[in-house]
């Protein structure tokens, strides 16, 4: 094996395992929370996404700092150097966790998939019970494995593969990437192949 490849080898690794880290640690600490405080609420007109992460997530999770962006962004950095960003989005939707090795690019506009790795947590009650993704904590944006969302249960495993890579609009290959953390999440937190980024 050349050096090159030894080198990218070792990034995606490192990517690999870092994301799957993040992944553990988010979710326990929402475990932790949810027994302690009770079912979550998202942040709302009234209060800001810092109170949100000051409530449910700070106690729970070791960090080195915070950096408040506006009221709907905050930026958390763990002791390992890496660093997520926790945006409010949507009304009552959901909240975003952008995960980045390399906090500082998590202030800039990126593809994710490469330098970003877009989370998803929604709480709330929807009106269709199967779209409830609460039970399942922190998942890749837009996907959870094994609660079947509405738009996902009714295709087939290489239906999902080919939506995940190929969706123009959140692929990761062909759309802004968001669904990438979701390709490495159902290949048992390892990046395919055919992932078409390089590291």
């Amino acid at each position: 094996m050349t050096i090159p490849n030894l080198v990218q080898s070792y990034k995606k690794k490192v990517v690999e395992t870092r994301l799957l880290q993040f992944y553990s640690m988010i979710n326990q600490a929402i475990k932790l929370s949810d027994a302690e405080n009770g079912r979550f609420a998202l942040p709302k007109e009234e209060y800001s996404i810092e109170e949100f992460y000051n409530i449910y997530l700070a106690p729970y999770i070791k960090t080195v700092k915070t950096e408040k962006i506006d009221k709907y962004n905050m930026l958390v950095y763990f002791p390992d150097g890496s660093g997520t960003k926790i945006s409010n989005i949507d009304g009552l939707q959901g909240v975003h966790f952008t995960y980045s090795q390399k906090p500082k690019n998590l202030l800039d506009e990126v593809s994710y998939g490469k330098d970003q790795f877009l989370f998803h947590f929604n709480p709330t009650n929807y009106p269709q019970p199967d779209k409830l993704l609460y039970p399942y904590g922190v998942q890749p944006y837009d996907f959870c494995l094994g609660c079947n969302p509405t738009g996902w249960k009714e295709l087939t495993e290489e239906e999902i593969d080919d939506k995940l890579m190929n969706s123009n609009r959140a692929g990761c290959k062909n759309g802004d990437g968001g669904y990438c953390t979701a390709v490495i999440m159902r290949n048992g937190w390892k990046i395919p192949k055919d992932y078409p980024w390089k590291f």
